[in-house]
């Protein structure tokens, strides 16, 4: 018996009369809640393997999309074939009965084309892109993180902070995240929240990129001996990130060391 057959089966059950239900007797009751329990185990075990498979088929759809556009070497043309992939989807009656499995496909095919588009440093396309994919997948955290973090390399902090901060409240796991967005807060002045944030990435990854911003906030508030130590433990962490960056990170240390001397 499949499961749909089954629902239809105990589906009247649902609505038995309380005389009928009264005539059952206690073990009845219990035989009965115990079927509809079962059937919404079912049905909740259903819907799970269903979406795991979309999913699934999602994910393979992306995947033949990156292989078609890998094989074309303009970006430009990446982006019309992409565009092309769109409209064929938007046009196709299937998919129309089936608006979140159109959607799906339409925001698998926009984060490539988002991608392309930052190769090409083409942000306000970036920007525009992540929008239709936000519009498509609400929950769509990359996106945001995208998105917010392009709006503050365009000094539109405000807009950064909304998109950064819903990105942390979709996934709050993302390191990176809490270092942009301590960026964000350091550019507008909020020094401590900036702290906080850099903190947050920390504990979530060694990352020497959050030590050495972090650092800096530091040194705007004057508090040297933080700075020094944040400064040190960049320069103690073994990673290729901030290999061009060691001669300044470096004289940023020295100075944070001549500025607390002076102090004292």
């Amino acid at each position: 018996m499949s499961m749909k057959q089954l629902y239809i089966l105990l589906f009247p059950l649902l609505f038995t009369s309380c005389n009928v239900v009264d005539s059952m007797g206690t073990t009845g009751i219990i035989i009965l809640f115990a079927i509809l329990m079962l059937a919404m185990i079912g049905m909740f075990m259903y819907v799970a393997k269903k979406k795991k498979q979309a999913e699934q088929t999602a994910t393979g759809f992306s995947r033949d999309v990156k292989a078609m556009i890998d094989k074309l070497g303009n970006p430009k043309d990446k982006i019309k074939a992409l565009e092309q992939t769109i409209e064929r989807i938007k046009a196709d009656e299937t998919y129309k009965k089936t608006t979140a499995w159109r959607d799906s496909l339409l925001s698998k095919v926009y984060q490539h084309m988002a991608a392309v588009y930052f190769t090409m440093n083409e942000e306000e396309k970036v920007i525009e892109t992540c929008t239709e994919i936000i519009a498509l997948e609400p929950e769509n955290m990359m996106s945001y993180y995208n998105r917010g973090s392009l709006y503050s390399n365009r000094g539109q902090y405000e807009k950064a902070l909304k998109d950064l901060t819903e990105a942390i409240s979709i996934d709050s796991s993302y390191a990176s995240t809490y270092n942009n967005r301590g960026l964000v807060y350091d550019k507008m002045g909020q020094h401590q929240k900036a702290i906080i944030d850099f903190g947050y990435a920390i504990e979530l990854e060694e990352s020497p990129i959050a030590y050495f911003n972090r650092a800096n906030t530091y040194m705007e508030l004057n508090d040297y001996e933080k700075a020094i130590i944040d400064y040190k433990t960049v320069l103690e962490i073994d990673t290729e990130d901030l290999t061009d960056l060691k001669s300044d990170i470096e004289k940023a240390l020295n100075y944070a060391q001549e500025k607390l001397h002076e102090k004292e």
